[in-house]
């Protein structure tokens, strides 16, 4: 995870009381700001000089004085940052993605339509101003991030805790945004997406025809084929992704396309008159942005890339409780909001215990561990044909190696995500994981195998205890979890919980470190996966191995600034990005591209 101040209005210009973000944006157009934002947050993602950004935002011409006052105070900036001790390290920007994004929903929310005639000379200058401005958003939140890690120690926890919190909020924006992590985004959510639709269609059929019956498809291939317009662009190597230009959607408006623009509509369909949610959540379920001319803009392609998947949980859901609120009306009458609860709790047990756990996550790891292994055994087998209780989601064996999966699928709110409060994070994190289906569960998992005193019962004891490896491995349903400093902050929980044991006369050195896998980590690596049986212990070894000797050389003070200890946090999936693909080509994009439409043509 990046740290980065982000320059703000007070290091460029001189405050006045005029210089407020509704000033600036009242002398612009709706549709310059929007259009701006869009090209300007995907220029953001390249590895550009404050001057090389400069030249980007400003007109040659018409803006050479104001571009040239600008870069005159973004020297004295600079200055100013060397000369003193505490900021003569920092690194800074001018852009940044999250920033701009914000601008962009304010910019919806805030500005009416029927102002094109506000066409002037300074609508560069006054975009530049609200850049700065909301810049200073993040850094305040950047400051409050700061106070409520305050008193955290070792300096190791409070860069963890630091991480943590910062990647919730940022981390998939910032830095899953080149077209290669996009296709593989969107291909991860098309394998998810197919099995929900299998899944549904065999649980409750009455939803995938009412699902049908709302985009006039007749079947799932047929709803999927509305999407490709928006996601071929996306994933395949052509000019329209060329590094500094947006993805465009162009469809032509005539008969044979009604059902397909009407369908892409529906990604625009901002509401003005709705309050502002934290975290996008309106721009995620409406990532497009209508240009004049008929064609569609990808305001962010992530979340174009992971609107199929996502989209899907809360399209069934409303269907559920309106198919099933009139049964229980006339089954058990009980006043609406009670009936509602009842079924959101009844549909989100389905989503999670029976599709992501049973379902996504069995057929997943099947596929993976699909070798003669000694043991494969999904939880419902150990628990209603082996009559064991306290099972785990999920238990390979491999000779001596041991795999034990548990699978969380947890949702966080937006506004914790979107805080930057520590404290406020870690407290819905200890709920979510710290108690009994989560680490705890893991450990009793491991304690059944170790103490053959404490579960003489077992389901599995042909292995050797003494040459045993232990691999506990917590798979977490949503990528809101894939972020820096989450394996390592559980880790410290989950190594308390093993010293216990270790205590109590156990031998825990057989176990190996906490590792986080993302269930979308496991679908995109699954080929390299499948080769080699001992592929996924060789990567969990070397990923730890490397975790710990950052913890080994920072202890030492060879590590002096948090940007350097970013590698000690990253995510596995980070880890297996950069070291299991070495290159990334057009190529592989083409490969990528074969691999939806192969998959598209089994439908």
């Amino acid at each position: 995870m990046h740290f980065s101040y982000l320059l703000q209005f007070n290091d460029i210009f001189e405050v006045s009381e005029n210089d407020t973000k509704e000033n600036c944006l009242r002398r612009l157009p709706k549709k310059y700001v929007l259009e701006a934002c869009i090209y300007i947050a995907n220029y953001s993602n390249l590895d550009k000089s404050p001057h090389e950004i400069l030249n980007y935002l400003f007109h040659p011409t018409q803006d050479r004085e104001f571009r040239n006052e600008v870069a005159a105070s973004l020297s004295q900036f600079e200055a100013r940052l060397r000369n003193e001790p505490t900021t003569a390290h920092w690194d800074w920007s001018i852009l940044n993605k999250v920033s701009l994004l914000k601008l962009y929903e304010f910019t919806f929310y805030n500005k009416e339509d029927n102002d094109e005639d506000l066409v002037g000379n300074n609508n560069t200058q006054d975009l530049f101003k609200l850049i700065l401005l909301f810049n200073r958003d993040e850094n305040i939140l950047d400051e409050t991030l700061k106070t409520s890690v305050t008193g955290i120690n070792p300096a190791y926890e409070k860069i963890t805790a630091m991480v943590l919190a910062k990647g919730l909020a940022q981390f998939e924006l910032t830095n899953r945004s080149s077209k290669h992590w996009l296709a593989d985004v969107f291909l991860t959510q098309f394998k998810k997406a197919l099995l929900l639709f299998n899944f549904i269609a065999k649980a409750e059929p009455n939803l995938i025809r009412l699902f049908l019956q709302k985009y006039q498809c007749d079947t799932v291939k047929d709803y999927i084929n509305l999407y490709l317009p928006l996601v071929l662009p996306i994933i395949s190597p052509n000019p329209n992704l060329d590094e500094t230009f947006p993805v465009r959607i162009g469809v032509q408006n005539n008969d044979d396309n009604v059902r397909i623009v009407n369908f892409l509509n529906q990604f625009v369909s901002f509401d003005a008159t709705l309050e502002s949610l934290p975290d996008f959540a309106t721009l995620r379920a409406n990532p497009l942005y209508k240009d004049t001319d008929g064609s569609y803009l990808a305001v962010e392609p992530l979340f174009v890339a992971q609107r199929l998947y996502n989209s899907l949980y809360f399209e069934f859901r409303d269907i559920y409780l309106e198919l099933k609120t009139p049964e229980e009306q006339i089954i058990n009458p009980r006043p609406d909001d009670q009936i509602k609860r009842y079924l959101l709790g009844q549909f989100r047990r389905i989503y999670t215990s029976e599709f992501s756990e049973n379902t996504l996550l069995y057929k997943t790891l099947d596929r993976i561990f699909h070798r003669n292994f000694t043991v494969k055994l999904p939880g419902t087998v150990i628990r209603d044909k082996l009559n064991y209780i306290g099972e785990p989601d999920f238990y390979v064996r491999n000779r001596n190696n041991i795999f034990l999966f548990e699978n969380k699928d947890n949702l966080v709110s937006g506004v914790i995500k979107s805080s930057n409060n520590f404290s406020d994070i870690e407290n819905t994190l200890q709920s979510l994981f710290f108690q009994d289906a989560g680490l705890k569960q893991i450990i009793n998992n491991i304690k059944a195998i170790i103490d053959p005193a404490a579960n003489p019962k077992h389901f599995d004891t042909g292995y050797n205890r003494r040459k045993l490896s232990i691999f506990p491995i917590l798979v977490t349903a949503r990528s809101d979890f894939e972020i820096p400093g989450f394996n390592n902050y559980l880790q410290k929980d989950f190594n308390r919980r093993l010293a216990e044991l270790k205590v109590n006369g156990l031998e825990v050195s057989n176990v190996r470190p906490l590792t986080v896998i993302n269930i979308d980590t496991l679908i995109t690596f699954d080929s390299e996966l499948r080769d080699d049986t001992a592929y996924l212990a060789n990567r969990i070894n070397s990923y730890h191995g490397q975790v710990n000797n950052i913890r080994k050389q920072f202890d030492l003070g060879i590590y002096e600034h948090t940007d350097e200890l970013s590698f000690y946090t990253e995510p596995f999936s980070a880890y297996m990005k950069f070291n299991a693909v070495k290159e990334v080509s057009s190529r592989q994009l083409v490969k990528k591209k074969n691999s939806f439409m192969d998959l598209f043509k089994t439908l």
